[in-house]
């Protein structure tokens, strides 16, 4: 699975909607919600950008860690 690029809108949809993800991969739990926390205290674009291209490098770092392919799947096919 390929990684989309941090201009693909599914990642701020990630961050800003209030969803339950089934997530298999405790580290991508922590690291969303951490993001989402940080977002919402400060919730300026560069906070969003900053969110965004730390959620992709983590999948990026990760993507061939099958439990991680399954929360991008996850992710970004349940917006």
């Amino acid at each position: 699975m390929n990684v989309p690029s941090s201009f693909d809108k599914r990642w701020e949809a990630a961050i800003l909607v209030d969803k339950s993800y089934n997530f298999k991969f405790l580290a991508t739990k922590i690291l969303l919600a951490r993001l989402k926390i940080n977002f919402n205290k400060i919730k300026t674009a560069q906070e969003m950008k900053k969110s965004i291209d730390e959620l992709q490098t983590f999948f990026k770092k990760n993507i061939n860690n099958p439990l991680v392919a399954n929360d991008l799947s996850e992710l970004l096919g349940g917006m």
